[in-house]
């Protein structure tokens, strides 16, 4: 089971929105020379009807920016006043297995119960989480469980290579 530190660590603005800022990913962003604003991170709609879960997926090559991107969508989200609590970001480059996603996603879920707005939308960001084997098993088997009612997911993933 996941401890409690390391959701922390990997979720710094639970204990203060402005601790976004000093993200690497967002850091780097900041001081490139060229800006660039992905347009898919303005095409992808968080916000949906109560008690339904989305997900959305998406997959590209490594060091392309798709964690940029999440960092600077969880960012608006804060600067917008989202409970910071109903945010969730996590690595899963070294998850293992379906049931260590799902005890990740539990164990936030539990851990921020107090915290949370439960009548706001939650949006959990899975990071490189297709690198765990049948890893929509896991969303599957919570979502059925209805553990992720009024959830917006957003899963990336990394291609090594485009097949042939």
């Amino acid at each position: 089971m996941i401890n409690t530190p390391t959701l922390r660590r990997a979720n710094p603005w639970w204990w203060s929105a402005e601790l976004i800022d000093a993200d690497e990913k967002i850091k780097a962003c900041e001081a490139a020379k060229i800006k660039y604003d992905p347009k898919l991170r303005h095409q992808i709609e968080y916000d949906f009807e109560p008690d339904n879960t989305v997900v959305y997926t998406m997959r590209g090559s490594r060091q392309v920016g798709k964690t940029t991107m999440i960092k600077l969508q969880i960012r608006d989200f804060l600067k917008r006043n989202v409970n910071s609590w109903n945010i969730f970001y996590y690595s899963f480059d070294l998850a293992g297995t379906p049931k260590n996603v799902a005890d990740i996603i539990s164990r936030y879920l539990e851990m921020s119960a107090a915290y949370r707005n439960v009548k706001e939308r939650t949006y959990l960001f899975l990071d490189e989480i297709t690198s765990v084997d049948d890893w929509q098993k896991a969303i599957k088997f919570l979502i059925d469980g209805a553990q992720l009612k009024h959830c917006t997911i957003l899963a990336t993933g990394s291609q090594a290579a485009i097949p042939e």
